[in-house]
């Protein structure tokens, strides 16, 4: 069964020693300004598209990492309506370098390790 969606995935550029914070709807760089403020935004955009039931999903990637309490956001996230059916709700550096060799993007990944030490 072919799964249709609207995926919602910023990528947020950072070192391997940054740290997404949760933060909340109205500070930028976080994952609840993504969350809520972004696919909120989303959902605007594509009214349309949910209208015809095609949903809205969200991906945080980031080449940096993510702090404890940002990860048990994202765990409980994962259990949403907002979670791809084909993607996990979050990337971290490990898991994106992971993905992108898997789907043989080994340029990307050079370029992340390389300027995103």
């Amino acid at each position: 069964m072919h799964h249709v969606e609207q995926k919602c995935v910023p990528l947020f550029g950072a070192t391997s020693k940054s740290h997404i914070p949760v933060g909340d709807s109205e500070t930028k760089d976080t994952l609840m300004y993504f969350f809520r403020g972004v696919v909120s935004l989303a959902q605007v955009y594509y009214k349309d598209d949910l209208k015809k039931g095609i949903p809205i999903r969200a991906v945080f990637i980031t080449s940096g990492n993510f702090w404890d309490d940002s990860l048990a956001a994202l765990e409980k996230l994962s259990w949403s309506k907002l979670k791809s059916s084909k993607m996990e709700i979050s990337y971290a550096r490990d898991g994106l370098l992971r993905l992108l060799e898997i789907n043989s993007y080994n340029k990307e990944k050079n370029i992340i390790k390389k300027y995103f030490k």
